[in-house]
């Protein structure tokens, strides 16, 4: 008989899982008669891996497969243990974590956000310094939605620590398509002002697309203009900016050492804001693989209208929408090949444990408004000096994910909270680009900011170097 033997290579199979049931039922009679450590682990796996990596000799099986060890080699190994158990150079397979067993880390966004905080803190303080320039931030904030309210408030106080001067024109949800083009080619004329964004969503009758269009592409620190848009798209087309929450995804992975190379992504959602423009950058920063789900779940089409919100305070009922959320089929099976899962999709808690592979590496973009108090309507973010909405709960709600955190850190490796997660990453994110417009229209530049505008736009490059 050859020793390669399919048949003898399950009986020492099925000799190894006898030994095994008796090492499970006594240990100590096991050692005894088998010359084996009491110390010995008791899997498959480990017994697998050879004398020197586990504390284990070979005497517990050699009763049974001497001079069989090669059955025991890297290509053998498959044939008898179970795919679900790891033996030693294997990657590791879906395989289920009890309860409460792991816990994943924390991505913690507040605390990279506030160190990128302080480096471009030190970038105007040296923009000052050495060239008399304070950048600016113009936001355009149109009707009195609380979380766009608190998002605004946000971007101010993050630019008052930074030394950014602030501008912010706050118009009535009735305001026209004309008067909103207006007030966003006013700040684009403005030399104090170096980057303009319009606070989103919008209502429904102003057209975002007329919005973007009317920017300065080199004014757009939201990265929306379609030039901007256009050149993120194209491999080796470099943009003025990068959508800021996409980069702020980016930045917070980098800064948390997990290297994106080689894995499988899946992105939930592929709206302009955020799946789109992060599914392109996780495709430059050499995954393997990026599969966008564009339709995850079926949408809700009697939710509340923009001005209902703006007037009510009413913003989402979780239980309500969790329940209409219709989950698109295949999408729990798609996710759970991923080794990067990002999910923004606007629905609170849609992805559940058992749609994430253990291991995985999870970014909830979600940000989704809970229980809102009406009064939260009255507050106006263009007003001095006072006290601010320092969180969600100072507005009447609070917020919660896409992702169920509390269940999906069970399995996952790393995940982000929300809030504490995407969201800081984000503001850090707008101001890195608000100094690099003051840079741009000033013609100021490090040899890596001029490296990056001579990728982006040799042309209107040249109209600043010259």
């Amino acid at each position: 008989m050859r020793r390669t033997d399919p048949y003898r290579l399950r009986s020492c199979a099925l000799a190894a899982k006898a030994v095994l049931a008796e090492l499970s039922g006594n240990v100590q009679r096991c050692a005894q008669t088998s010359r084996l450590s009491t110390k010995v682990p008791l899997n498959p796996a480990a017994l697998a891996r050879g004398p020197g990596r586990s504390g284990c000799s070979w005497s517990l099986l050699e009763r049974f497969t001497s001079p069989y060890h090669e059955a025991y080699s890297e290509s053998k190994r498959k044939a008898i243990w179970p795919p679900h158990q790891t033996c030693h150079g294997m990657r590791q397979t879906h395989t289920e974590t009890p309860a409460g067993a792991h816990q994943a880390r924390v991505l913690d966004g507040k605390a990279e956000a506030a160190i990128w905080m302080e480096k471009s803190k030190q970038d105007v303080e040296d923009l000052k310094r050495a060239h008399g320039i304070v950048p600016g931030l113009a936001v355009i904030l149109i009707g009195q939605r609380p979380d766009s309210v608190l998002y605004v408030w946000k971007k101010r106080e993050a630019c008052q620590e930074a030394g950014i001067n602030f501008f912010c024109a706050s118009l009535p949800t009735s305001v026209t398509q004309k008067e909103v083009v207006e007030t966003v080619a006013k700040y684009c004329r403005d030399p104090q002002v170096h980057g303009v964004l319009v606070q989103l969503p919008v209502p429904d009758h102003i057209l975002e697309d007329a919005v973007y269009e009317a920017l300065d592409p080199g004014k757009d620190v939201d990265g929306f203009h379609p030039l901007n848009m256009g050149r993120l798209l194209m491999r080796g087309r470099q943009p003025f900016f990068l959508p800021c929450t996409a980069l702020g995804c980016l930045e917070l992975l980098s800064r948390s050492g997990i290297a994106m190379k080689g894995m499988n992504t899946v992105v939930l959602g592929n709206s302009n804001t955020i799946g789109m423009p992060i599914s392109v950058l996780l495709r430059d920063h050499g995954v393997a693989s990026v599969k966008v789900i564009h339709d995850p779940v079926k949408r809700r089409t009697d939710g509340p209208s923009f001005e209902s919100i703006s007037t009510s305070g009413q913003v989402y009922d979780p239980c309500r929408l969790r329940e209409e959320a219709e989950v698109a089929e295949g999408v729990p099976e798609a996710v759970r090949e991923a080794d990067l899962v990002v999910v923004a999709v606007g629905v609170p808690n849609l992805v559940k444990r058992d749609w994430v592979r253990p291991g995985a590496v999870v970014l909830d973009v979600g940000i989704n408004p809970i229980s809102v108090d009406e009064s939260a309507a009255d507050v106006d973010p263009t007003a001095g000096p006072g006290e601010p909405p320092t969180s969600m709960s100072s507005l009447g709600f609070h917020v919660v994910g896409d992702v169920a955190y509390e269940e999906v850190a069970e399995v996952a490796s790393a995940i982000t909270p929300v809030p504490g997660g995407v969201g800081p990453m984000t503001v850090a994110a707008l101001l890195h680009n608000v100094i690099f417009a003051a840079k741009l229209s000033n013609g100021v530049y490090t040899g890596h900011d001029l490296q990056t505008l001579s990728k982006a736009a040799p042309d209107f490059a040249d109209d600043y170097t010259d």
